[in-house]
């Protein structure tokens, strides 16, 4: 039998079978030659392995099972390689997602360690800018170099950065290590992204994006939990770092990636990216959108427990686990339904009116507000963001050429890092616009920095720097300031649904 250019079995004009020859016609032999062999499956992974427009040659390591599959009701056929491969890349992530939340409860510990009041938003903003910055070249790195050397060097950098950060004698040089960490992380998550995408088919990329999203949400409502720990213990905030160097480095150790030539891929153009791909216009937006509301409830749901309830670090940490259960379970169930069914637009629209909902009331919580309740509101918020936190990722990549997959996970990298460090830096002004104003009122004699020392330490020490009634007007504005943070949950989320209206409502296969 013979094979055409494509790698397709060609049919033959005689059909051997111990029968006598059947002569086809001409037309029959057209015909049967588009008749479906099997192999353009192999075909389409060896493309995705090397990035070429043309059928790659496949290797000895090439991944012939996708993960774990099930032979009979008894027996299961695992690649073990594989599954080691995907497990090394999702822990990275999770240290990644953990790095970019961790701060929002020891924020009052550096203060206290530090002072520098003024630059405290640096710590978040930096790490976040870094990885913005710096998307699209290292998205171009991963498409021109070494694939495995780049993400153990950019999981390396991530280390370096954690360790800078522990050791860190001033703000300074905290803020240093937390943009060498951002740098260096979000070269290792935009790794993730390639190497999952190159190394699965199309349907499988949709499935493993919702592991992604899964780990993304899980490490990022964790972080709190594993900062409020350390906080509260006699380790403190700085053996942090020692835990990133360990487990990061066992993540770095045990990750085998199969041989497949990705700097083949192609990347030129990657500064015209937004001009010369018309069809994933749109979903970056929505990204952004989306990274608007994500960071807001895992930032500010927990201060909001450490000052209106007084609340240790690592018990309002804990009081974020509504969010972070719902938010995952809807993450994998939206990544396993949408790889199945092919429709993406119904988990925008649902997912931006849950937002919605949630915004609006948790925008009208004070201090009298019952946990349950704001238990109810983050339960609603976390199923909402899961429906299509990080859908944009798999979607993105079905609507483009596959010679522009890697330019779709790159902008779409950007939006989202942009999206979040926006949704911080203005929950972050809102905040201290809105009670910074207020508070001068009850206390004229303080300066601006004491105001927000006062606002920053998250109540801790009112009772020393105030009296009684001072400090109980205070603690009001501050928590209404606080609940006004939360208007860009609703705002972000209604620009996020007109955006999915105007999709194309069809499947993605």
């Amino acid at each position: 039998m013979e094979s055409n250019p494509t790698g397709a079995p060609r049919a033959s004009s005689a059909v051997e079978d111990n029968r006598q020859p059947v002569m086809m016609t001409a037309d029959e032999e057209k015909a049967a030659a588009t008749v479906p062999t099997g192999d353009e499956k192999h075909d389409h992974d060896a493309k995705l392995e090397t990035g070429s427009s043309q059928p790659a040659k496949l290797s000895e390591r090439q991944r012939t099972i996708h993960g774990i599959k099930l032979l009979s009701s008894c027996f299961l056929q695992i690649d073990p390689m594989w599954v080691l491969l995907v497990v090394a890349i999702l822990s990275n992530l999770c240290f990644y997602a953990i790095d970019n939340t961790i701060v929002a409860v020891i924020q009052p510990v550096i203060v206290k360690d530090f002072g520098e009041v003024q630059n405290l938003p640096w710590i978040s903003v930096g790490f976040l800018m870094a990885g913005t910055a710096t998307a699209l070249v290292n998205g171009k790195l991963f498409a021109s170099f070494n694939a495995k050397i780049l993400y153990i060097a950019f999981s390396l950098l991530f280390v370096v950065g954690s360790i800078i950060c522990g050791a860190a004698p001033n703000m300074t040089a905290l803020i240093f290590g937390r943009v060498i960490g951002g740098f260096g992380g979000t070269g290792m998550y935009l790794g993730a992204l390639t190497l999952i995408s190159v190394n699965t088919s199309p349907k499988e990329t949709t499935e493993y994006m919702g592991y992604l999203a899964l780990i993304w949400g899980f490490g990022s409502v964790i972080g709190p939990l594993i900062g409020g720990a350390f906080t509260d213990s006699s380790a403190t905030w700085r053996w942090l770092a020692n835990y990133y160097f360990i487990c990061g480095f066992w993540s770095i150790v045990h990750y085998p990636l199969p041989a497949a030539a990705l700097q083949l891929l192609d990347y030129s153009g990657a500064s015209r990216a937004a001009d010369t791909s018309s069809q994933d216009k749109g979903y970056d937006h929505m990204l952004l959108a989306v990274a608007l509301i994500v960071p807001v409830p895992l930032y500010y749901i927990p201060v909001f427990f450490q000052l209106a309830k007084g609340d240790s670090a690592l018990r309002a940490g804990l009081k974020t686990l509504p969010l972070i259960c719902f938010w995952v379970t809807s993450s994998a169930i939206r990544g396993r339904l949408m790889g199945k069914l092919g429709w993406y637009q119904p988990w925008y629209i649902a997912g931006s009116i849950l937002n919605i909902l949630a915004g609006v009331f948790l925008s009208r919580i004070n201090i009298t507000t019952s946990d349950a309740v704001i238990y109810g509101l983050q339960v609603i918020s976390g199923v909402g963001t899961g429906c299509y936190g990080q859908a944009g990722f798999a979607v993105a990549q079905r609507l483009v050429p596959p010679t522009d997959i890697h330019r779709a996970i790159s902008l779409m990298l950007i939006a989202q890092l942009t999206g979040t460090t926006l949704g911080l830096a203005i929950a972050g002004a809102i905040f201290q616009n809105v009670s910074l104003p207020q508070v001068r009122q009850i206390v004229p004699s303080f300066s601006t920095s004491q105001l927000s020392n006062i606002i920053t330490q998250i109540g801790s020490g009112l009772d020393d720097q105030l009296n009684e009634v001072q400090a109980k007007e205070v603690l009001n504005i501050i928590v209404d300031a606080l609940t006004d943070t939360y208007i860009l949950i609703y705002a972000a989320a209604a620009l996020s649904l007109v955006l999915s209206i105007f999709f194309t409502p069809k499947k993605l296969w």
